[in-house]
């Protein structure tokens, strides 16, 4: 399980742009000649490089001490596929974390809400266990979730055929468009609550 860390990335922007709408910082963002989503992301991405470069180290030495135990994708399309869903995976979970984070313009108090995230994303991921251990499960597999992890994973494993990966990136790119819209409507609307008060 250890060396499936190298495909995982700290994304926590949701953390940062919470705080600074709730304590009145956010203004001095929109300020900055950056757009504010590609902020948040630079930002978090400095942030958490230590600890993701701590991770990769971890996962390569892992795989370095266990390569006979590890198995790993037999041809290139499946690499290719997996390389493919892996970047989808990731832009869903930053527009997962932005669109959590944007709610503090809409509440006090986020703390909770954004835990709750962070929670639900790693449950529903797949990291914890295989989305498909049980029936009851299953409906965990249609979240964007599983598109972060499990799907991934599943493509490296070679669990699934290539019409199988085509929908899976389909599902990716629909979601991603899909949380895109979604988030951009809550971030527009709460940039209109967050002025009506003063800059």
């Amino acid at each position: 399980r250890h060396y499936r860390q190298i495909f995982l990335l700290q994304i926590d922007p949701h953390w940062a742009s919470s705080e600074d709408i709730q304590y009145g910082k956010f203004s001095s963002k929109l300020l900055k000649p950056t757009g504010i989503w590609g902020y948040y992301w630079i930002e978090d991405t400095a942030v958490n490089f230590f600890s993701n470069l701590v991770k990769l180290v971890i996962a390569l030495a892992m795989f370095f001490l266990l390569n006979s135990y590890i198995q790993l994708p037999t041809n290139l399309v499946t690499i290719l596929f997996f390389t493919t869903s892996l970047i989808i995976g990731y832009f869903i979970n930053l527009t997962l974390s932005l669109l959590f984070g944007f709610l503090a313009f809409y509440s006090t108090n986020v703390h909770g809400i954004l835990e709750f995230f962070t929670q639900l994303r790693i449950f529903s991921s797949g990291y914890l266990f295989p989305l498909n251990i049980a029936r009851f499960l299953g409906f965990l597999q249609f979240l964007p979730f599983a598109l972060t992890y499990y799907f991934p994973m599943q493509i490296w494993l070679e669990k699934t055929d290539t019409n199988q990966n085509l929908m899976i990136i389909g599902a990716g790119l629909a979601w991603l468009i899909t949380l895109y819209f979604v988030t951009t409507i809550m971030y527009k609307l709460g940039l209109k609550r967050y002025e009506s008060v003063g800059l």
